[in-house]
């Protein structure tokens, strides 16, 4: 590992530990009591999290994910990706890569989203996609209703 990766664990370790500093330190900085959620979770990330996305974007280890696509794969996992047509955060072809590579994936884009809203603006629409999704892995595991 690169100095710049066992530097990035820190940092990332160093302001997931510390949420509720930085949230104590944000508040009286804006002026407001209750900030936005976003900007709530945001340092709330778990260390994990934040590690892989740092990993994966800044230090460039996104280039082991076909070997870890080609293990889903060989396991039979069923993917699932949700992805706006104006994310500007993760290309669009990302998504269409994922379709070709794993044949089981099942990818849906919805149209007019972008990498926020395609929850934000519409839990109502996403919490039914994803109780949809829940369903029909409990109905192949043998694990449904009835």
């Amino acid at each position: 590992m690169s100095w710049y990766e066992h530097l990035g664990r820190c940092v990332c370790f160093f302001v997931c530990r510390n949420h509720r500093a930085w949230e104590s330190l944000l508040k009286p900085l804006t002026g407001r009591r209750d900030l936005n959620f976003i900007i709530m979770d945001l340092p709330r990330h778990t260390h994990h999290s934040a590690w892989h996305s740092m990993h994966n974007v800044i230090c460039g280890g996104a280039k082991y994910m076909d070997d870890y696509l080609e293990s889903l794969i060989e396991n039979k996992v069923k993917l699932y990706v949700i992805q706006g047509d104006r994310d500007q955060v993760i290309p669009i072809e990302c998504s269409i890569n994922i379709r070709r590579k794993v044949p089981n994936a099942e990818v849906t884009i919805v149209p007019n989203a972008n990498h926020n809203s395609v929850i934000l603006g519409r839990e109502k629409d996403f919490t039914e996609t994803l109780e949809q999704i829940w369903v029909s892995s409990a109905d192949i595991n043998g694990t449904g209703p009835g």
